[in-house]
């Protein structure tokens, strides 16, 4: 158990040191910054700079490992401390918890979108090899009719050309059968 959570932390531990970083420095700035906790750039970073830290760092951690829930509650678990130590709502304990919310909502719509597009990823990524495959298989040019019984009947030349029509006629399939009863028959 413990190396379960272990490894799961060290996969969360570069977007948790950035997250932190953000959350817990940014309101410094503002105290340095700014003496009035009403100015624009309060604002810009709480409404903008916040949001956009988690969004990313989560959508950044499922689209490169999984989708996991609990990376978008480190937003939030974060920015408590960071409320208190700069007293930053005075206002209401219900603004504080609509930044709460507002930034585990954007954490887990960034681990959504990161997860969807690794997946039409991986799922495109398929399809081409796929397309690949089909197109790399070379056919014979042409059937060898011949009344050696070692001659398996095809070129030991292939084309690369396979943008021709390789549809067989009723003449090739006659010829083949014709072939193949010859054979039949030397044996």
């Amino acid at each position: 158990m413990e190396d379960k959570f272990e490894k799961k932390f060290k996969s969360f531990l570069p977007y948790i040191i950035i997250i932190a970083a953000v959350y817990l420095f940014s309101p410094a700035l503002l105290t340095i910054f700014s003496k009035n906790q009403t100015s624009p750039l309060t604002y810009i970073i709480l409404i903008g700079a916040l949001p956009l830290t988690v969004f990313f760092c989560c959508f950044h951690y499922a689209y490169k490992k999984e989708n996991d829930f609990f990376l978008s509650l480190v937003a939030p678990i974060i920015f408590v401390p960071s409320m208190f130590l700069y007293r930053l709502f005075n206002y209401s304990w219900i603004t504080s918890l609509i930044y709460l919310i507002s930034y585990f909502i954007c954490g887990y719509i960034g681990l959504i979108l990161g997860e969807m597009l690794a997946k039409n990823k991986k799922n495109s990524k398929g399809k081409e090899t796929d397309d690949k495959i089909k197109t790399s298989q070379k056919r014979p040019k042409k059937v060898n009719i011949s009344e050696d019984p070692s001659n398996d009947g095809f070129q030991d030349e292939f084309s690369d050309d396979l943008d021709t029509d390789m549809t067989t006629t009723t003449e090739d399939i006659n010829a083949i059968l014709e072939n193949i009863h010859n054979r039949h028959n030397n044996e």
